[in-house]
């Protein structure tokens, strides 16, 4: 299923509501930092 950008507009903005401006710059530094972590675990399951 693919995604064009009025559903991830609809779907930040349904975020944006839920919880507000603060909290949702939060939850894009907590997901960013979730993703380099996994790249880094799986960079590491690799090279063993």
């Amino acid at each position: 299923m693919r995604f064009g950008f009025m559903e991830i507009l609809l779907v930040g903005g349904i975020v944006l509501l839920v919880f507000g401006p603060g909290r949702f710059s939060l939850l894009g530094k907590s997901f960013k930092k979730s993703t380099d972590e996994y790249k880094n675990e799986s960079e590491k399951q690799t090279k063993q």
